[in-house]
């Protein structure tokens, strides 16, 4: 899980993500577990330009990851990019730059389901 969320730091079209990034950085000799470990790195992360609801949806990654088999995260995860599709398709009369962030974040679900299949 700690090596998936390395690679998707690394993804340019990911950059925006900053919280990505302080997650990859992150020392793992202490054993903190993942879910705790992706709550610390969502909520810290201080470039968020998330609402409440948004930022919600994005710390429960860290609630479902790691923590039950194969299958029941990839339909966590799909439940969560249909979520988060709901949402994309309730700000596209808003501004372009709050649709492209939130794009970004359905693009790191997708991204996440094929590291978990794969």
């Amino acid at each position: 899980m700690f090596e998936a969320c390395g690679r998707l730091a690394l993804e340019d079209s990911l950059s925006s993500l900053g919280f990505l990034s302080s997650f990859a950085k992150a020392e793992y000799s202490d054993m903190i577990p993942f879910g705790e470990r992706w709550k610390k790195a969502v909520s810290d992360w201080n470039d968020c330009r998330l609402d409440n609801e948004e930022k919600k949806l994005l710390l429960s990654v860290g609630d479902f990851l790691g923590k039950t088999d194969l299958d029941g995260q990839v339909m966590s995860l799909e439940g969560l990019r249909e979520r988060f599709r709901e949402k994309i398709s309730q700000l596209v009369p808003e501004t372009e730059k709050r649709v492209k962030l939130c794009t970004s974040l359905s693009v790191l679900c997708g991204a996440a389901i094929l590291l978990m299949i794969c």
